[in-house]
């Protein structure tokens, strides 16, 4: 007899021997009347033997079909075996609100304190574990919050993380930027002072994170937000240091001051755009402060002064160069406090040059290209102190080369600036950092740059683990050929 025509209580005596899931799964699929069957007892098995896998495959995938099966075949709804999260849980991360709304069918608590995670012991995902509606807020899953505010779950429910800092569903809404749930959950009277991320408020989360729209909202639905001077200063900074024109813009025509009132930073929203070469944003900070009164109130050479010369430098601002240097402001002082500025290196490999406390304006200007900024700044230097032009770290002719300004490299060797001088820390000759300028490298060369000196590595450690790199070999090493064959 064939295994098709075998009577049904034969199939099913069959099925009860097999002792693997793929089996069933096998026989399942073999033909209609062997699925209609056997299928309730494939999903039996799962429920038994597999805790419920399927359930969890389910509610990642979004099959609601799946889900009832097993949930019929008798598996908990929390039943999980391969995944971290519980069911729910994966239903409101990966979007699937039928699975959600059947898992509520079948008991789920969404208001439990409890942990959803399988084993609430590990340390893992716990950004946003403890409350359905902040997982869903958090991912813009709109129809699961309004499916899980229907059910009852507080919409200002609050979760507080291992580090003690409080979430809610709207500062996950707010910094993940989904405007669509901010307006509701404001609505409807959720906290809006809660601590949100950063130790801030949701307004400096929005602006940190460049979500005009929700920026814009948060203005306008509460004034207050703006009223504490730090939580404004937080706000402006971000907003700079992200480059976000726009929320700069929305949040000086709100009232906010470009020179915040934050201890030691008064120039911090300043700060950040230039040095991230924002330069639209630095020109409309600039236009909303009076800049010259800033320094007429100021002490004479104080931090604040210098931090702005670095301002002035880095964005070729001449006017105020002369201004501060006319009042006395040292570009070289060492023992500064002020903020501590990075040099992205443009040459060979993304990192930062070697930079300490207060970098040389000099080396900045140099840098970023300002010609007549640099020439303002050389001749200043040159006059006071020579040395100068190489006693710092990166020095002016390293940065401008770095830079690939030609003609600053040009001014600074006409100036007496030494092509051979050696880089820390492993005695580099400053023309090797050349080698993928070839215009400016043969300029070195044209000015006494010494090809046959090497760099020197080990020599910190140990003399018998020192080796050597000539400019020829490190031309091959970076693939800089035309380097190479102006070097044969």
């Amino acid at each position: 007899m064939h295994i098709l025509d075998f009577p049904t209580e034969i199939l099913i005596l069959i099925s009860e021997f097999l002792d693997d899931e793929h089996c069933i799964n096998a026989l399942v699929q073999t033909c209609r009347r062997f699925y209609l069957l056997l299928n309730p007892s494939l999903y039996r098995f799962n429920a038994c033997y597999t805790n419920a896998c399927a359930l969890e495959w389910a509610a990642i995938k979004g099959s609601e079909t799946t889900a009832r099966y097993i949930l019929e075949a008798g598996a908990s709804p929390h039943a999980t075996h391969y995944q971290e999260w519980l069911p729910m849980v994966l239903a409101c991360i990966y979007g699937h609100e039928p699975i959600v709304r059947l898992l509520l069918e079948y008991g789920v608590d969404p208001n439990s304190t409890g942990s959803w995670l399988r084993y609430p012991s590990r340390e893992v995902y716990r950004d946003d574990e403890g409350c359905l509606l902040i997982l869903a807020a958090g991912r813009g899953h709109e129809d699961i919050v309004r499916l899980l505010l229907d059910y009852g779950v507080p919409p200002g429910v609050e979760f507080v993380l291992p580090d003690g800092l409080d979430i809610s569903p709207l500062s996950e809404a707010v910094r993940y930027g989904y405007l669509s749930l901010v307006k509701p959950f404001v609505s409807l009277g959720s906290h809006v002072h809660i601590g949100a991320w950063l130790g801030a408020n949701i307004l400096v989360t929005a602006a940190r994170r460049g979500h005009y729209e929700v920026v814009r909202f948060l203005l306008e639905a509460h004034p207050d937000l703006q009223k504490s001077p730090h939580e404004a200063s937080c706000a402006l900074n971000w907003a700079a240091r992200g480059g976000y024109l726009e929320i700069v813009e929305l949040l000086l025509e709100h009232g906010m001051t470009p020179i915040p009132t934050i201890i030691a930073r008064p120039l911090g929203p300043l700060v950040e755009a230039a040095q991230r070469e924002s330069h639209a944003v630095v020109d409309m900070l600039r236009k909303a402060m009076d800049i010259l009164a800033f320094i007429a109130h100021g002490e004479l050479d104080d931090d604040t002064h210098r931090e702005l010369l670095l301002i002035s430098a880095a964005c070729g601002w001449e006017d105020m160069i002369k201004e501060l240097l006319d009042r006395s402001c040292l570009s070289d002082y060492l023992d500064s406090t002020a903020r501590k500025w990075g040099m992205e290196r443009k040459l060979r490999r993304p990192r930062y040059l070697s930079i300490k406390g207060y970098l040389l304006p000099l080396a900045l200007a140099a840098h970023r290209g300002h010609y007549s900024a640099f020439e303002l700044l050389l001749n200043y230097t040159i006059e006071s102190d020579k040395s100068l032009l190489y006693r710092r770290q990166p020095t002016p002719l390293l940065s401008a080369i770095d830079g690939s300004q030609k003609e600053i490299v040009s001014m600074l060797l006409d100036y007496g600036a030494d092509p051979n001088h050696r880089i820390p820390p492993h005695n580099t000759p400053v023309f090797f950092e050349a080698i993928q300028v070839p215009e400016i490298l043969e300029l070195l060369l044209d000015y006494g740059a010494d090809p046959g000196l090497n760099a020197e590595y080990g020599v910190e450690y140990s003399v018998e683990e020192v080796y050597y790199e000539s400019v020829f070999v490190r031309a091959l090493s970076t693939r800089s050929l035309a380097v190479a064959h102006i070097l044969q």
